[in-house]
């Protein structure tokens, strides 16, 4: 069956996670130290440790299941702004403040990054290219993407910008795949879902997507087709 539609990942498929996150320490200070007072780089060394902290509720929350909390994110990232103004020896914005002072520099850090793989953008537009139907299929929300690939410059190849919050799951297995079939209405078996990570491919697969394992530095063989670029990608179609 022809491929009409393509699912990608960011993380690892789009951008490289480890500039990523260079790039968000660096951004995180440009944004907060005009309006809460500190050294940028203060809050940039501060972001780390926040982060993991973060990342750690993030791995706690997702082994108790995958039905997607909307409240998560915004409890944890008062959090994650608290930890880093204590860090950064700074008062806390007040509390009617924060959601918005957060949402605010997610959109601001998001559209701001740098971290694209050198092959990102020209394989997303040779993807676009043939003629099918492009989306992301993201452990991110929907309003983190959007800034994102705004900032990369190929907003417009996109159209669903795929998260746990328009699937009403988290990014773990079969019930996200899913869910992108009910808002879709795709045949799964004529979808490519391509992903850095083997674990989300088996529920796609498990779901009849086609997949495909971005893998740069070639590995191990798997279940599913292992790509090198986006533009293998391309290939494929």
């Amino acid at each position: 069956m022809r491929v009409t539609s393509v699912f990608l990942d960011d993380g690892g498929v789009l951008n490289d996670n480890e500039v990523r996150a260079a790039e968000w320490r660096r951004l995180a200070g440009d944004f907060f130290a005009p309006g809460l007072g500190g050294d940028p780089a203060a809050w940039g060394r501060a972001n780390a440790p926040a982060y993991e902290g973060s990342w750690s509720a993030f791995v706690a929350m997702l082994e108790r299941g995958d039905e997607f909390d909307p409240g998560f994110w915004p409890r944890t990232n008062r959090v994650w702004l608290h930890a880093m103004c204590a860090d950064v020896g700074v008062a806390p914005p007040r509390d009617d403040e924060i959601d918005a002072l957060n949402a605010a520099a997610l959109a601001h850090i998001n559209e701001r990054v740098r971290a694209g793989y050198p092959d990102a953008v020209p394989g997303v537009r040779a993807i676009a290219s043939r003629g099918v139907a492009l989306h992301t299929a993201s452990g991110s929300l929907s309003t983190d993407l959007d800034p994102l690939l705004r900032g990369m410059g190929i907003r417009e190849a996109f159209g669903m910008l795929f998260g746990p919050d328009l699937v009403g799951a988290w990014k773990k297995g079969a019930r996200y795949y899913e869910g992108i079939v009910s808002v879709t209405g795709v045949d799964p078996r004529s979808a490519l879902v391509v992903d850095d990570a083997p674990h989300v491919l088996d529920a796609a697969a498990d779901v009849g997507f086609g997949t495909a394992l971005m893998s740069r530095a070639g590995g191990t063989p798997t279940r599913h087709r292992r790509v090198r670029s986006l533009a293998e990608v391309a290939e494929l179609l």
